[in-house]
C-alpha cells in the first residue's frame, strides 16, 4: 500500500480530480478510516494553494452535513488534506439512475441541496461555493445529502473580485464563465440548472452545454417554473440573491399546484382543434353538395378564432422576460432580444 507522514496508511485510491488524487487512508494510531486529498507540485503552486484554501473553509464549518477536517499538512512536494470519509452514492449516479424526476421528488432534493448552500451563504464572511453540480454531493445510506468537496469554495464580503473560481461549463452562470465577479447569486444559478436537469433529463454537461430551455420543461406548478426562470436569469441582480432566499421561496411552493389545470387545458385545446377540423370537413362537404353551410361556417371560424387567440397567448407567455425560444442546426437555445444567453458555450 503506502504511508503518508507516518500517521496514515493508504488503503486504496478513491478518485482523481483536477487538483490531485483522493485516497482512502487509515490512521495508524487509532485505526479509523478517512479520506485524504493529495496535491503534488512546487510549493505555492495553484493546486496546493487551492487545497490549503479548502482546508481553511472546512475548518470554519461546524455543521454535520459537511465532512469535518481531520488534518492538513505540507511537505516539500506535496500537500495533504485529511477529512471525514463519507460513504454513500454520488448524487450524479443517483440522478442518472432515476431520471427524469417528478416535481415532488425534484423539490425534495432541491430543498436539501439549497439548504446546504444556504448555510455557506450565511457564514461571515460569506462562502461562495462556485462549482455546484451533482458530482459534489453524496447521498448517504441514511438518506441525507452531504456536500463533500470544497475545492473551489472562496470566502468574501459581498462579491468575489479577483478570486478564481473554476466552475463547470453547463452549470456555471454567464458571469463566472466570462471571468467576472461572482456572488451567492452565481451559486443560485447552478442550483436552478441542477433542478432543470432532474426534471428534464437533459444533461448540461453534454452539448450544447446548458440547461434545457423552458419549452422542454414538463408540467409543473407555476411557482416552481417562475422560480427556476428567476434562478437562471442571465442578470445576477434578477436572481434570488442567495440560497437562503431561494430556500424560503421553495418552501412556499405546493407540489402539483396548477398542474391538473394545465393538463385539463391541454386536453381542451386538443378537443377544440379536433372540433375545428371536423367542422371544416363538414363545411367542405356542404359546399361540394351545394348545401347551406352557415352553421358549420360559424362553428369553424369561431373555433379558429379561439385557437388563434390561445396560440397568441401562449406565444406571449413564452416571450415572458424578453426570452425567445429558437432552434437552429437542431440545437434548441434561448436568447434575449438584445443578446445571446450562454448558448455558444463549448466545453
Amino acid at each position: 500500500m503506502g504511508e503518508i507522514d507516518s500517521k496514515y496508511r493508504i488503503i486504496e485510491e478513491l478518485g482523481e480530480g483536477g487538483m490531485g488524487k483522493v485516497y482512502l487512508v487509515e490512521g495508524r494510531n487509532i485505526g479509523k478510516k478517512f479520506a485524504m486529498k493529495l496535491c503534488y507540485g512546487e510549493e505555492g503552486c495553484r493546486e496546493r494553494l487551492q487545497l490549503k484554501n479548502e482546508a481553511e473553509r472546512m475548518k470554519e464549518l461546524d455543521d454535520r452535513r459537511y465532512p469535518y477536517l481531520v488534518d492538513y499538512f505540507e511537505e516539500e512536494e506535496v500537500s495533504a488534506l485529511v477529512m471525514e470519509y463519507v460513504t454513500g452514492v454520488p448524487m450524479n449516479m443517483y440522478i442518472k439512475k432515476h431520471l427524469p424526476f417528478d416535481e415532488i421528488k425534484t423539490l425534495d432534493i432541491l430543498k436539501k441541496l439549497t439548504a446546504l448552500i444556504a448555510y455557506l451563504h450565511a457564514q461571515n464572511p460569506q462562502v461562495i461555493y462556485g462549482d455546484i453540480k451533482p458530482d459534489n454531493f453524496i447521498l448517504t445510506p441514511e438518506g441525507e445529502i452531504r456536500l463533500i468537496d470544497f475545492g473551489s469554495a472562496l470566502s468574501a464580503y459581498g462579491e468575489i473580485r479577483g478570486g478564481r473560481l473554476s466552475g463547470t461549463a453547463g452549470y456555471c452562470p454567464p458571469e463566472q464563465l466570462a471571468g467576472k465577479s461572482v456572488s451567492a447569486a452565481s451559486d443560485v444559478y447552478a442550483l436552478g440548472v441542477t433542478a432543470v436537469y432532474m426534471l428534464t433529463g437533459a444533461d448540461p454537461l453534454k452539448p450544447p452545454y446548458h440547461a434545457a430551455c423552458e419549452r422542454e420543461w414538463p408540467n409543473m406548478s407555476a411557482g416552481l417554473r417562475t422560480l427556476l426562470m428567476e434562478c437562471m436569469d442571465t442578470d445576477p441582480a434578477k436572481r434570488p440573491q442567495d440560497a437562503g432566499i431561494m430556500l424560503r421561496q421553495l418552501e412556499k411552493i405546493r407540489p402539483g399546484q396548477h398542474v391538473r389545470l394545465r393538463v385539463f387545458l391541454g386536453g381542451l385545446y386538443k378537443a377544440l382543434l379536433m372540433a375545428a377540423i371536423a367542422s371544416g370537413l363538414l363545411m367542405i362537404r356542404a359546399v361540394s353538395l351545394n348545401e347551406i353551410y352557415m352553421g358549420e361556417e360559424k362553428i369553424f371560424f369561431s373555433l379558429c378564432g379561439i385557437i388563434a387567440g390561445w396560440r397568441l397567448f401562449r406565444s406571449m407567455r413564452e416571450r415572458r422576460g424578453g426570452f425567445i425560444v429558437k432552434r437552429e442546426w437542431n440545437v434548441v437555445y434561448t436568447e434575449k432580444e438584445k443578446g445571446c444567453l450562454l448558448d455558444d458555450v463549448q466545453g
